[in-house]
């Protein structure tokens, strides 16, 4: 004869969010920090690259870079910054947003 399991009581229902009422808690709960922060480490990159084409690796000519190492760094400055610079202005209007947000009592997140 089968032996019958007694059922387990259903899980706990989970604690009420509040949504963010800041305009700190509403940069970290939707990703805008995450994004300032990378969109500036990888504009950060670009800009140090660049600079070391010019400094340390004897600039740019008419023909490009004068080495290999030049080329590498230039093909790391075009990836780096425009892309950094599309993080960096998402987050930017991300946080005029969430700034215009705060300000307005009553608005949900």
């Amino acid at each position: 004869m089968a032996t019958l399991t007694p059922m387990r009581p259903p899980p706990p229902h989970p604690p009420t969010v509040q949504p963010p009422t800041t305009l700190a808690d509403r940069n970290r709960a939707d990703g805008t920090r995450a994004l300032l922060r990378t969109g500036t480490g990888i504009v950060a990159v670009g800009a140090l690259s660049l600079a070391t084409i010019y400094i340390l690796l004897g600039g740019i000519g008419r023909n490009g870079p004068h080495n290999n190492t030049g080329w590498f760094f230039l093909i790391l400055t075009l990836m780096s910054l425009p892309f950094g610079l599309m993080l960096l202005l998402l987050g930017v209007a991300k946080w005029f947003r969430n700034a215009r947000l705060a300000s307005q009592p009553g608005t949900p997140s």
